[in-house]
């Protein structure tokens, strides 16, 4: 391909994408993922070119709108992703105007160029230098200080590493590493989670002998360590009650050595379908899929305090996983219909617990609203409930306690006193992640 038709073509084909995405009425990745497949006539290096942009423009998004804001303030979504794909490409890839010469946009660059070199960057209010939406700055804001807060931002600006997680009922660890790196997809344990590798590299990796055979899923770092959380046991009844499309319903399986039972719900019967193809590649067969019309479905009646067990990964605004979905940002968040609902499931989900039986409450949200505010009401109304820290009985306790006292010794002790995980990324290099553990008092 000529270097002018490079440019244009590929300036174009990000330009249409970005434009297809920016309304967020569908998660970018599949966005991505359609255009593509409508697209076949593009080759590899075009599709990277293009996501690559266009996770680049959503990741900088804030400070890109208000830094061309005079330009784009009268045109839709559809007519402002050309000098939005533009604007990336100069502020962060050093194209020039001269770079879009044989482009569609060559009439509008010397405007668009002049008007970010002059622009005043103290304009920027503090949410946009951080490229996080007014609502979530503010709601940052109550916990963390700005320093903090840009420090995150920062983090969950760039895009995430690779994590697997081993299926120990197949492989162990390092024989899967070794396997991968044979086959030329080098990986790295994993700091804390005693399951995991990481690539810092996307790469065909479903492709491979490995994950046909069940030996790994992708799942981060951060979000394994909250199967361990729960501490499942051999033979126990097991709920996970907000499970998706399974991943920790997997890791609980593997965790019980695939005996017991674990009950999978969700709202989504779509979701939990494409489960079925993940626990058969594992050898999974002790879990149970469980659709729900919603948290108070009469069917949950049929587990009320018969469960050892509930794992609650709640619905929430994603804020910690901002690496990987970037279109997060700037969808509209109702934090207060969105904490109801939190509530609202774990009081369901507590309903369903044996006494002595063990609670977990999980977000992949960094936003203490949706967190500790939640637990310490959930604790208010709920006196037969309490904070349980880890013990050293749990498998593989004294491994990850003593990886994460190298990393935050604070979070650590945080996690053995009090059974609270909190994980960021720009302090712990994984998904920003909170789980707390809860038990229910033996004699309640």
């Amino acid at each position: 391909m000529s270097a002018v038709r490079f440019a244009r073509t590929r300036f174009r084909q990000a330009s249409e994408l970005l434009a297809l995405v920016l309304p967020g009425q569908y998660p970018a990745d599949s966005v991505i993922e359609r255009y593509f497949k409508a697209h076949r006539e593009m080759g590899s290096q075009d599709r990277g070119f293009a996501a690559e942009t266009v996770y680049g423009c959503l990741r900088r998004l804030g400070e890109i709108r208000a830094t061309i804001q005079p330009l784009i303030d009268d045109m839709n979504e559809e007519r402002q992703a050309p000098y939005i794909t533009a604007a990336y490409l100069v502020m962060a890839q050093g194209w020039q105007t001269k770079s879009f010469a044989d482009t569609e946009f060559n009439r509008e660059a010397e405007t668009l160029v002049k008007q970010i070199r002059q622009f005043d960057k103290t304009r920027l209010s503090e949410a946009e230098r951080c490229n996080l939406s007014d609502t979530v700055y503010q709601a940052l804001s109550t916990t963390f200080t700005s320093d903090d807060i840009q420090r995150l931002a920062q983090a969950l600006n760039q895009p995430a590493p690779v994590d697997l997680r081993v299926n120990t009922a197949k492989t162990d660890r390092e024989r899967l590493q070794r396997e991968l790196g044979a086959q030329g997809f080098d990986c790295e344990p994993t700091r804390l989670s005693v399951w995991g590798l990481r690539r810092a590299q996307r790469g065909p990796l479903f492709n491979t002998p490995a994950f046909k055979q069940g030996q790994f899923e992708l799942q981060d770092e951060a979000s394994q360590l909250v199967s361990w959380l729960l501490a499942p046991k051999p033979r126990e009844t097991i709920v996970d009650f907000c499970a998706g499309a399974g991943g920790k319903s997997l890791h609980l399986s593997q965790l019980m050595r695939n005996r017991g039972k674990v009950i999978a719900c969700d709202i989504s019967a779509r979701r939990l379908e494409q489960m079925s193809p993940r626990l058969r590649r594992a050898g999974c067969d002790n879990v149970q899929l469980q659709p729900l019309a919603d948290e108070h479905d009469p069917i949950l009646g049929n587990w009320r305090e018969q469960a050892d067990a509930v794992l609650v990964d709640a619905p929430c605004s994603g804020t910690g996983t901002y690496r990987r979905n970037p279109d997060l940002k700037w969808r509209s968040l109702d934090l207060p219909a969105l904490n109801a609902l939190q509530a609202s499931i774990l009081q369901s989900a507590g309903r369903l617990l044996k006494p002595g039986g063990r609670l977990v409450y999980a977000t992949c949200s960094v936003l203490s609203q949706e967190n500790e505010a939640i637990v310490d009401q959930f604790l208010a109304d709920h006196p037969q409930f309490e904070r349980v820290g880890v013990d050293r009985q749990y498998e593989d306790s004294e491994a990850i306690l003593a990886s994460l006292q190298t990393i935050d010794a604070s979070a650590a002790e945080a996690l053995r006193t009090q059974g609270t995980l909190r994980l960021y990324p720009h302090l712990h290099q994984t998904d920003g992640f909170f789980a707390q553990r809860l038990q229910r008092k033996a004699s309640a």
